[in-house]
Order: C-alpha cells, then sequence, then structure tokens
C-alpha cells in the first residue's frame, strides 16, 4: 500500500541560496554560448566578480543585462525545465518590466512584494535612449511614470502610515491595468532601439537620467565570479564609475544592506 507524499518547507541558509543562484547563473552562461547571444554581469554582481571574485559579503542576488535584440531572443528560446521557471513581462501577476529566472520549489517570503517566484536571477534588457538630451528627459519621464505605477501595483499591503493623500495617491495607482502599463512601458523602451550611441537599464530600479556608452556594451571580457568565468562588458569600468563611483573601495558600513528576503525550499515526505 503507498503512502501519501507530505510536501515540507524548510528556510533556506544564505550558502544555499548563493548556490543555487550560481547554478541558475552557469545555465545562462552556458545556453548564451551555445547560441551567440551577449550577456553581461550587472550590478552588484558586476562589482562582486571584479571586488571580490564572487558575491558582495552582504548580498544575497544575482543579477545580469543583456541587449534588447538578444534578450528578446533568450526569453523566445531558454527552455522550461524542472529545475527552472523563466518569469517574464506580460505574464499573469507579475509586475515588472524585466525578467527573472527562479527556482522551482522555492519561494521567496518578504511582505512588502507580491511574489511568484522564489530563488531568483534578474535579467535586464539594455535598451538604446535618445542622444538628443530634451527626448531623453521626456522618455525618463514617462519611464519613471510607468515604473512608479508598477511598483505601487506589485505592493501587497499599503503603507499604514500613509496619509489621506498618500493613502488616495496609492489607492489610484492600484486602479491602473498592469498588462497596459507594462505594453506601453514596453513600447517607449524599444522606440529609441537602433538608433545613436546611448543606451540605459531602464526597465531596472530608480535609474533617473543615467545613461550609458553603447560603446561600453559592444563586445563582451571574461571575469571570475565564484571560482566560474562569465562575461562583463568591455567599458565595465566606465560603466560602474558612472553609476557607483568608486566601486572598488567598501562602502560604510552602514550601507552593507542585504535584502530582507527569507527563502524557502519545499521537499517531498512519504
Amino acid at each position: 500500500m503507498g503512502m501519501d507524499r507530505i510536501m515540507e518547507k524548510r528556510e533556506l541558509a544564505l550558502t544555499e541560496v548563493r548556490k543555487i543562484e550560481l547554478q541558475m547563473l552557469i545555465q545562462v552562461r552556458d545556453f548564451c554560448e551555445e547560441h551567440h547571444l551577449q550577456y553581461f554581469l550587472h550590478g552588484g554582481t558586476l562589482i562582486g566578480a571584479l571586488r571580490h571574485k564572487g558575491f558582495i559579503p552582504w548580498d544575497d542576488d544575482i543579477d545580469i543585462s543583456m541587449p534588447r535584440v538578444d534578450y528578446e531572443v533568450f526569453l523566445n528560446s531558454f527552455p522550461e525545465n524542472s529545475n527552472y521557471r523563466l518569469l517574464t513581462p506580460m505574464m499573469d501577476n507579475y509586475y515588472f518590466a524585466f525578467s527573472k529566472l527562479t527556482a522551482q520549489k522555492t519561494y521567496i517570503e518578504n511582505s512588502a512584494e507580491k511574489t511568484q517566484y522564489g530563488v531568483f536571477l534578474d535579467i535586464f534588457p539594455i535598451d538604446d535612449v535618445p542622444d538628443n538630451r530634451v527626448q531623453s528627459y521626456i522618455f525618463f519621464i514617462k519611464a519613471s511614470i510607468y515604473k512608479k505605477i508598477l511598483g505601487h501595483l506589485n505592493d501587497k499591503v499599503m503603507n499604514p502610515n500613509y496619509n489621506f493623500g498618500k493613502k488616495l495617491y496609492w489607492k489610484i495607482l492600484r486602479s491602473f491595468n498592469y498588462k497596459k502599463i507594462l505594453t506601453r512601458f514596453s513600447r517607449l523602451t524599444k522606440q529609441t532601439n537602433h538608433h545613436g550611441g546611448l543606451c540605459s537599464t531602464v526597465t531596472t530600479g530608480v535609474q533617473w537620467f543615467i545613461v550609458y556608452k553603447k560603446s561600453w556594451f559592444a563586445a563582451q571580457v571574461p571575469v571570475f565570479f565564484e571560482g566560474e568565468k562569465f562575461s562583463a562588458p568591455i567599458g565595465y569600468d566606465a560603466f560602474l564609475k558612472k553609476y557607483f563611483g568608486n566601486y572598488m573601495e567598501l562602502p560604510p558600513r552602514e550601507k552593507r544592506v542585504a535584502h530582507n528576503y527569507k527563502y524557502w525550499i519545499e521537499s517531498e515526505n512519504e
């Protein structure tokens, strides 16, 4: 006589989270290399590779970026499997304008957000922005509005400390149809592609008027992260200095803050 399987959960230690994230990154790297797609370690992950040869000691996530053309090919061709799931804009109840690769059978506990994912890897598209300063300013104003709306749509609960005006503002933003907002945001980010010499990862968090030279992302150079070889943009030094300043210098202790996430994994017991 068979026995019923019972799903149990346990919290993942930081070392386990990082191991899962690294395996996801290796999967993405191998797929991109096989299909001749450009990808780059991004943000804190890139700093970690250059400064620590791995994870920043207090960090617990991985970010990569891809030129928009490679990003779209990746989304349309990366295979689903029993280990990982690719979450993309326009999926139901997914409120981001970028994509995530998430580990199956894991989930994240974070009271500030609605989530349908667990241990994850963020994938940001690199989009062109107008070279003209006025057009670029308008572009970033529109992008910031769309990101603000999406951010509130992703809020699980309203801040109880909001005054009446902020509560009303929150409720108005929550009334928007997120798929329409994502469609408009996507149209905005793609409309200037293949023109000019500037770009940005505008779909990520708050990045007011931060632009980069496309030449910085024109080719890949190797860097090591946790003993594995990955790709960085050829202009990584200029890119990181533009965004972070002296990125090789450790920040003050009070700024060494990890994300407030708890990760869990499900397992079957008979």
